[in-house]
């Protein structure tokens, strides 16, 4: 695995916290989650320290306001954290 797959996966969970956030847009928690993803895919599109990257503990967060656990939002965020913390340990 690569930060080019990591890259695809962060679009993908940018996209659905967009579609979530026009649906519940007074979510502070949602807002948060946003800013973070934006600024991962800035730090891998200008190929920074990864280590930089603050998305972990996302999941969680959001299970905390939501309880909606087959979400597809929230599989997608399990698969980036789990990517990144994957490239972190090589």
């Amino acid at each position: 695995m690569d930060t080019n797959e990591l890259l695809k996966q962060i679009n993908k969970v940018i996209d659905l916290l967009t579609t979530r956030l026009q649906d519940d847009p007074d979510r502070p928690i949602l807002k948060t989650l946003y800013g973070r993803y934006i600024k991962a895919k800035e730090i891998l599109i200008n190929n920074e320290d990864i280590n930089r990257i603050m998305i972990g503990g996302g999941c969680r967060a959001y299970l905390d306001a939501f309880s909606d656990y087959m979400n597809p939002l929230l599989i997608e965020m399990d698969k980036a954290e789990k990517m990144l913390s994957e490239l972190r340990n090589k």
